[in-house]
């Protein structure tokens, strides 16, 4: 995390609702112990209980799933710039259904609006 002395993971599940969702953990060190950061399905990382969409654009989708945050660079440090997250992830419509690989799925861009 740029300008921080520390590491985030972030890992996908699935909620209550059987909506995906990320959750985070942050570390001072790869080999030290994971805090907590946002890590419940009610204040998740990002998940339909913290995402909200611009006026104008419909909710289109209950599921963040297959994410990746966007890099400040392009080297191996894979440094975030924590002042201007985005966050890519694959949605879908929640009333679609059937065998995962043939939802109809589309991608988005989350960020931080403070």
């Amino acid at each position: 995390m740029k300008g921080m002395d520390k590491h985030l993971t972030l890992i996908e599940g699935i909620g209550p609702t059987g909506a995906r969702s990320y959750r985070s953990f942050t570390v001072d060190r790869l080999d030290g112990a994971w805090t907590p950061l946002a890590d419940t399905w009610s204040a998740p990382f990002a998940g339909q209980n913290n995402v909200t969409y611009a006026p104008g654009v419909a909710d289109w989708s209950d599921d963040i799933s297959h994410g990746e945050l966007v890099r400040e660079g392009n080297d191996e440090t894979a440094t975030i710039d924590t002042c201007n997250l985005q966050f890519l992830y694959q949605g879908r419509n929640p009333s679609s259904g059937g065998e995962c690989s043939q939802l109809p799925y589309r991608l988005g861009l989350l960020r931080v609006i403070r």
